[in-house]
């Protein structure tokens, strides 16, 4: 990003900008007035406030005596380094020093500045438009584990939908209580500061919440990363139908660094989404045990990466995929769940898992109803009731696996599947390596016996 001082330019139409103003402070000094030319508005942008570094809390650290005055109440010491940046869509033509926030478009622009000729030359230069997060505790939200934040939540929400140039939403460290669902949309990224910033539902909240709900048709370009979302399941009905992320027909999702704990129904419900990453995201102690709870559903969805997760100790499964299609999961645990550490069901097609460990569940890996054509290799089944689990499900592989100290190491329920092993190590299974009942058969590769 680049300050451009300029005389005249009239940007109108094309692209949006945020002016900024500095100063350094005296001993004592409340008020902070913004230069003549400025473009802000008060009640209708928005400006954002630094003291030294630090961002500061409108109300409790300053109040804005009107659109050109910032006022400190209880006054600045000497030196204080003041920062003020503010937003300006462009309805009219501007002056004065504005930031244009815009990557790699501004290089062959003089330093002495620009005129209006040369804007029309930026049009097909804006590929990418730096995105400017916006801190829900501006709009009143506390973060106080009390307050009842839905309402300013959602009110930033609903502001950064309508601002094309500010699509991040930012929660401070702190725990945000909602009654209700929040409503999040197309092109916007949900930012935390780690584990430490936390949604939690209410307790005795109502029933059916979906805690985040992206379920409004066409969505897309959506990002949930580094929080924590709390369904709170003990200090709810418990048989509420409670989801902590619930997204149906996404295009492009991205979860990042997300920990989901406590729902009552799925901890993460994706329905029809496409183009999805799932990465460093735990899901834990939702529902309770064998109780209809997963961490992590992927339901009639296709083209999925999902990467160094873990899932455990949820009331059925781990990981679920519905009439999945590729999906690619790599290096991911799940353990002590209730039923299955992956089930893959319903004509789940195409997916593809590696190194995924599995442990202490009851069975590890459980392939039914019509599922075929998977693979699992390079992975790790131990320590379950039942290691891997067949049942009515055809031409799927498993390669270079180790079973483990399971009670059994695979069952293949009575049907007519033909699934495929090669180089899987069975080692002190306690009560079979494998139980073929029926016609189901296990067809080494490539002439590879099964190792024991």
């Amino acid at each position: 990003m680049q300050i451009i001082n300029r005389d005249l330019v009239d940007l109108k139409g094309f692209v949006n900008v945020w002016q900024e103003h500095s100063v350094i402070a005296v001993a004592g000094q409340k008020n902070v007035a913004l230069p003549g030319n400025s473009e802000y508005r008060v009640g209708q942008y928005m400006i954002t406030v630094y003291v030294d570094g630090k961002h500061q809390r409108k109300g409790s650290d300053y109040v804005e005596t009107d659109s050109k005055t910032i006022t400190f109440p209880l006054g600045l010491h000497a030196g204080a380094e003041v920062y003020l940046r503010w937003q300006v869509p462009f309805t009219e033509t501007l002056t004065g020093n504005v930031k244009i926030d815009v990557a790699n478009v501004l290089k062959d622009i003089p330093e002495n500045g620009i005129g209006v000729a040369q804007v029309q030359g930026l049009k097909n230069a804006l590929s990418y438009v730096d995105e400017l997060a916006i801190n829900v505790k501006d709009f009143g939200a506390k973060g106080d584990g009390v307050t009842d934040d839905t309402g300013a939540i959602q009110q930033a929400l609903n502001f950064v939908k309508g601002e094309p140039s500010c699509k991040v939403l930012y929660f401070p460290p702190g725990k945000y209580i909602i009654s209700s669902g929040l409503i999040i949309y197309s092109e916007i990224t949900i930012q935390g500061a780690g584990h430490n910033s936390i949604i939690k539902l209410k307790n005795n909240a109502n029933n059916n919440i979906d805690m985040l709900s992206i379920v409004t048709t066409g969505n897309r370009d959506i990002t949930i990363r580094d929080i924590k979302i709390d369904g709170n399941k003990e200090y709810q009905v418990r048989q509420n139908h409670t989801t902590c992320i619930k997204a149906h027909e996404v295009k492009n999702l991205l979860l990042d660094n997300v920990m989901v704990v406590g729902s009552l129904i799925e901890g993460v419900y994706l329905y029809k989404c496409t183009n999805v990453r799932v990465t460093r995201c735990i899901t834990t102690g939702n529902g309770f045990p064998q109780e209809d709870a997963s961490g992590i559903h992927i339901d009639t969805c296709k083209n999925v990466l999902i990467s160094n997760c873990i899932s455990a100790e949820n009331g059925f499964h781990g990981f679920i995929f519905s009439s999945a299609e590729y999906v690619i999961m790599s290096d991911c645990i799940a353990n002590n769940n209730g039923w299955d550490g992956i089930r893959l069901q319903y004509t789940t097609m195409n997916c593809k898992i590696t190194n995924f460990l599995a442990y202490f569940n009851f069975r590890g890996i459980y392939l039914t109803t019509d599922s075929n054509t998977n693979s699992i290799t390079g992975s790790t089944i131990k320590d379950n009731n039942l290691g891997i689990g067949i049942n009515e499900s055809y031409d799927n592989s498993i390669a270079s696996t180790y079973v483990l100290k399971n009670n059994t190491g695979i069952e293949a329920v009575a049907g007519w599947e033909v699934n495929y092993v090669s180089g899987v190590l069975f080692k002190n299974n306690v009560n079979a390596d494998t139980t073929l009942p029926g016609d189901a058969v296990l067809t080494p590769m490539g002439g590879t016996n099964l190792m024991t």
